[in-house]
């Protein structure tokens, strides 16, 4: 109930693999390995997050691949001076994560880098052709295994989000 200090958090074992960072270890991992890229997935205050970003790091905006959850974060995430976004549909209802048309119609006035989407939505009938029709990478979650990865791959889809790293 009470919030972990910064020196605990970054004590804390992850996995036994994984090494807690802050912004400012983060920032400085990014400008000591020049092709490394971070997904922000900040699921809640996603613009006072990009804020404290922006403002710790303006040089590094370009290595943050910002993921919004409605179309409406769009031009805020923009005018703070990110600008590779992914529109994440998960949150939609689905009446919107399943309208083809109007993601494509935001994607036409909007650049976008990709969608991202449940791989269930694949077996909507139409569904990834028409929202192939956008020119907008496509990018699914979760799926494991060749096998599976491979049918989406070849229905034309650009990227899986995976538990299975090889």
């Amino acid at each position: 109930e009470v919030p972990m200090t910064l020196e605990a958090f970054l004590g804390t074992e992850i996995y036994a693999n994984f090494t807690p960072m802050w912004l400012g270890s983060l920032a400085e991992t990014l400008r000591e390995n020049e092709g490394l890229y971070i997904v922000a997935d900040i699921k809640d205050d996603l613009i006072p997050a990009l804020e404290k970003i922006a403002a710790a790091c303006p040089d590094l905006k370009n290595r943050f691949v910002v993921q919004i959850y409605d179309g409406s974060q769009y031009d805020d995430v923009r005018e703070l001076g990110f600008e590779y976004v992914i529109y994440t549909l998960y949150r939609l209802d689905w009446a919107g994560k399943t309208d083809w048309r109007a993601l494509g119609a935001f994607a036409e006035k909007h650049p976008l880098i990709g969608f991202t989407f449940s791989y269930e939505l694949c077996e909507v009938e139409g569904y990834v052709d028409g929202m192939l029709k956008s020119c907008v990478p496509l990018y699914i979650h979760t799926v494991n295994g060749d096998e599976e990865q491979r049918k989406y791959f070849d229905m034309g889809i650009s990227g899986i989000y995976t538990d299975d790293v090889k």
